[in-house]
C-alpha cells in the first residue's frame, strides 16, 4: 500500500472507519488525478500482530474495497493504521463503470465462498501460518 498517498486522500476526503467501498467511491469522484486507477473490491489480509518488524499472525480475509493505480501501487484511505495489508480483487472497475453504479448499491461484488480471490486470500493466510511455524 502506498501510505502516502492513502494518508493524503484520507485528509483530503471525509474518510469513515468501516465504509471502505464508500470511501472509494468518495476519492475517486473528488480526486480526478485517482481516476487512472481502478476502484476494487475483493478480500484482504491484515496483520494482526507485528514485532520488530515481523508479521508473527493475521486476521482472517475479509471482504474489503481499494483503489489500484496503473502502477500497481494500492491507495486504501480506510486502513491507514494497518502494517501490513494483502489484497486479492476479484473485481476491478474503470471511473466510468463505477460512476454507472448508485453509490448506495455498493459494493457491487459477490463476496461468498465461490469466490477465486477468496480462495486465494485463505490460501495466502494458510501459506503464512505454516511458514510461522517451519
Amino acid at each position: 500500500m502506498n501510505r502516502k498517498i492513502s494518508r493524503y486522500v484520507a485528509g483530503v476526503v471525509n474518510i469513515e472507519d468501516g465504509y471502505c467501498w464508500d470511501n472509494v467511491y468518495l476519492a475517486l469522484s473528488q480526486l480526478r488525478w485517482l481516476r487512472a486507477g481502478k476502484y476494487c473490491e475483493g478480500w484482504a489480509v491484515k496483520a494482526a500482530e507485528v514485532r520488530g518488524g515481523k508479521v508473527l499472525s493475521y486476521h482472517p480475509p475479509v471482504p474489503h474495497g481499494w483503489i489500484e493505480l496503473p502502477d500497481g501501487d494500492i491507495i486504501d484511505p480506510t486502513w491507514l493504521a494497518s502494517s501490513a495489508v494483502h489484497y486479492f480483487p476479484s473485481l476491478k472497475l474503470t471511473w466510468a463503470e463505477l460512476a454507472e453504479i448508485d453509490r448506495l448499491a455498493l459494493p457491487v461484488g459477490a463476496f461468498n465462498e465461490s469466490d477465486k480471490a477468496r480462495v486465494r486470500a485463505w490460501d495466502f493466510l494458510r501459506c503464512q501460518h505454516l511458514s510461522l511455524f517451519a
